[in-house]
């Protein structure tokens, strides 16, 4: 936790054990103050590659306190190894994706999964993917509509084996039937290919999607650009921006996140003048603007993989894995949380 003058608190550190180890993903908090998070690896002492466990839900109250509501076991269908964060509907169930488990004779390691869990650490499988055009490995979180219906990517599979869209419709009774649909499978092309989405799905008002991919793009690109896309409700896909590895940047890790107005705003882990990447706004039309360009030197950033968040003040705020003090991997710096001020 940072207070207003940029002073840390820790709240809970890892042991790496039965509580978990490797919170990749980003927190959500409850009306109560507690958070929900999930880890990579930890938990079940004896599962996963080799016993280094296939990571857990947990629960942080305001104490500090931090129960594991479910560690994954990656076998009898069940998920492992949860990349990204959570969503909690109205009832307090946290739904979520693993990126491997799940499926283990069609994918090794599994295909992975979509999952629930409840307040007191009961766990459904929703879906397993299959390994096939249902799609592969979801790195991406989940976002839900007022009808309970859950939305996300998966990095491969689907049709041309570049990732899909896919859709988890809540099918009525008993309470935990849930079917999946692929809403666009990606060519790898101009429309994008690959979401290895670390954040979740932007989705409007009118149902649209919004999201990123780090293959596809510009038709300039030679390997890994990707792009931002929007898939309308009706399952009209366009790429509002294929990135071309230049000034505009290069591989869109993250998620976006969209104000008021229809902008849309994102990172790219590549890219810019000194191809550390770049913050990026996109409007409604697709044209973007960079609204930086991360350097790496004077105490600036490098290399930023997760979005930004955006405060009503139109205020971003993000972290990049690099630059700041000097002295970690490559003597690339430590990384850095940053705030950007838009100008309106």
């Amino acid at each position: 936790m940072l207070d207003k003058e940029g002073n840390e608190t820790v709240l809970y550190s890892f042991t790496g054990g039965a509580d978990g180890n490797q919170p990749y993903a980003s927190l959500i908090r409850d009306a109560k103050g507690n958070l929900y998070g999930t880890t990579f690896w930890g938990g079940v002492p004896s599962a996963c590659n080799g016993g280094t466990g296939c990571g857990v839900v947990f629960k942080l109250d305001t104490t500090g306190k931090l129960t594991v509501l479910h560690a994954f076991t990656g076998t009898g269908g069940d998920g492992a190894n949860p990349y990204d964060g959570l969503v909690e509907d109205h009832k307090g169930i946290l739904y979520g994706t693993t990126l491997n488990g799940g499926n283990l004779a069609a994918c090794d390691g599994g295909c992975g999964a979509v999952f629930s869990v409840d307040m007191a650490g009961d766990e459904k499988v929703l879906y397993n993917f299959a390994g096939g055009e249902d799609g592969v490995n979801p790195f991406a979180g989940l976002v839900q509509d007022p009808k309970g219906n859950l939305y996300g990517t998966t990095a491969f599979g689907g049709s041309y084996g570049q990732g899909t869209v896919f859709e988890l419709e809540h099918s009525g009774e008993p309470e935990h039937s849930w079917r999946e649909r692929v809403l666009y499978a990606f060519t790898g092309g101009a429309d994008g290919g690959q979401p290895l989405m670390l954040g979740y799905l932007v989705r409007d008002e009118k149902g649209n999607l919004y999201g990123t991919t780090v293959r596809g793009g510009a038709s300039s690109c030679a390997f890994l650009c990707g792009a931002v896309f929007e898939l309308e409700a009706s399952g009209k896909e366009r790429a509002l921006h294929g990135f071309a590895a230049g000034t505009d940047g290069a591989n869109p890790y993250g998620g976006l996140v969209q104000d008021a107005k229809g902008n849309l705003y994102g990172v790219t882990n590549q890219g810019g003048i000194a191809n550390y990447g770049t913050v990026f706004k996109l409007d409604k039309a697709g044209k973007e603007t960079v609204l930086h360009t991360f350097t790496g030197t004077g105490g600036d950033g490098a290399g930023p993989y997760y979005g930004p968040i955006l405060d009503p003040k139109g205020n971003l705020y993000g972290a990049a894995a690099d630059g700041g003090d000097s002295g970690c991997y490559l003597d690339l710096g430590c990384g850095i949380v940053y705030r950007l001020t838009v100008d309106k």
